[in-house]
């Protein structure tokens, strides 16, 4: 089926519209531009790492790691990422590191994708419209909180298909036990947007670490914390979980992918983590 470069072919010259939820193509014009570019799944992915590479290439001749500093933390200072929405749903998130999220999803072709931190359910819509688009019917997002606020995102039809909320504390072993149960021998990516302290984002990647299929991913978010290169009054976060969890095994299992950090502007530096093929 060729369904690789949904996003890709068809909506790169619409990201900032398709990002605020102004731009909706219908799903025959999709697969229609689709069948006209002729490309199968494997031909877009190394097509996208060809171009990832050479825009991390031009990056760091153009913009030295000083002034993407700069850039992130002005970036960070301006609010943007809490004033981002997808279909009208708040989400939270850097719009680049959104983008960058649907290219792995569009290669990986997740059976389930586990969220940790619901919040107002704009990310868990997002990553269902993604699966939508690409045809992954039977695929499922299980996202948990400690809090619900998904009551007008639960409105919604793509969540009432697609989704699974799941009101608990991400590190609760029950809850852990149960997904595991779920996902296991299927195709799984997860992604860690919780509680930002460092001592449960640890017991995070330790949890849900072993669930994450071999090739896909498991992102930590919010690395950027710890003056990394923003807020540097807080922590020990995310990037301290990041870097004990490699430190302590977690690198046998996983490598830092840093093409995904090839939109400059990413709230999760370091924390993309491609698992090791067995």
């Amino acid at each position: 089926m060729i369904v690789g470069g949904i996003i890709v072919l068809f909506l790169v010259s619409n990201v900032a519209s398709f990002l605020v939820g102004s731009y909706a193509p219908s799903r025959s014009a999709v697969w229609d531009a689709i069948a006209r570019a002729g490309f199968t799944n494997r031909e877009t992915m190394q097509a996208t790492q060809a171009q990832t590479s050479r825009m991390l290439e031009q990056q760091d001749r153009i913009l030295p790691v000083d002034e993407q500093k700069r850039i992130m933390n002005m970036w960070n200072d301006l609010q943007v990422w809490d004033n981002t929405s997808f279909l009208g749903i708040r989400v939270m998130k850097n719009p680049m590191d959104l983008w960058m999220m649907q290219y792995i999803i569009s290669e990986v072709r997740p059976d389930y994708i586990v969220e940790t931190g619901t919040a107002a359910g704009g990310s868990a819509l997002y990553w269902a419209a993604t699966l939508d688009l690409l045809g992954l019917e039977s695929s499922r997002v299980i996202t948990m909180d400690i809090e619900d606020y998904t009551e007008a995102v639960a409105e919604r039809g793509l969540w009432r298909e697609y989704v699974e909320f799941i009101h608990s504390s991400s590190t609760d072993p029950e809850t852990v036990a149960s997904i595991a149960e779920r996902v296991a021998d299927k195709t799984v990516m997860v992604l860690l947007d919780s509680n930002h302290e460092a001592h449960h984002v640890l017991q995070e990647l330790r949890m849900y670490g072993p669930l994450v299929s071999p090739g896909s991913y498991l992102i930590v978010e919010d690395t950027h914390l710890d003056g990394i290169p923003v807020a540097p009054e807080w922590g020990p976060g995310p990037m301290t979980a990041l870097n004990e969890y490699l430190d302590t095994g977690g690198a046998e299992l996983y490598e830092q992918d840093f093409t995904r950090e090839a939109h400059v502007l990413t709230q999760n530096p370091g924390g993309w983590l491609r698992r090791k093929s067995q």
